[in-house]
Parts: structure tokens; C-alpha cells; sequence
């Protein structure tokens, strides 16, 4: 494609930042930090309907790992690397 030489390498990341930006579920942080603090610390700072919302730990093992993948090599590595961990899980 002929166009997308024309468009600067710097505009393509300010839309792929924005995507990235409304598209994450910002609440998965929360539910991360949930499942890694054991239930007292959970009970302590949070209510009680909210101590209780949270996702498995080995989840969110895979999904920091996957994260972390991603960042140093690809999305596909990633991929297979929290498939492969989540089925010895």
C-alpha cells in the first residue's frame, strides 16, 4: 500500500496509543491486585461484596505473563507461551 508510506511512523502510534487507551479494561487491574492479596489484607481495605470479586491467581499469572511476552517479543510468542502455561495450571 502506497498511502501508508506517506503517513509518519509517529502519527500510527498516537492512534494505536489511543486504541489501546479505550479499548483496556481498566478494572482488570483491580481484580489483579485482589487475587495477589490474601483474603485479611482483602477484607481489611476493601468492603465486603469487593474482597470477595476477584479472579484465580493462576489467571492472573497468565495474564501478567502474557503481558510481559508481549512486551519483549511478540504477540503470537505470547499467546502460545499463556496457552501452554494455562493448560498446566
Amino acid at each position: 500500500y502506497q498511502g501508508i508510506n506517506c503517513i509518519p511512523v509517529s502519527g500510527l502510534v498516537g492512534v494505536m496509543f489511543n486504541v489501546v487507551f479505550h479499548t483496556f479494561e481498566w478494572r482488570s487491574l483491580k481484580l489483579m491486585l485482589l487475587a495477589a492479596l490474601p483474603l485479611s489484607m482483602r477484607e481489611k481495605f476493601f468492603s465486603e461484596a469487593r474482597s470477595r470479586q476477584k479472579i484465580r491467581r493462576a489467571d492472573a499469572l497468565v495474564i501478567l505473563v502474557v503481558t510481559l511476552v508481549t512486551l519483549f517479543t511478540d504477540l503470537a510468542t505470547a499467546v502460545a507461551v499463556g496457552m501452554v502455561l494455562a493448560c498446566f495450571m
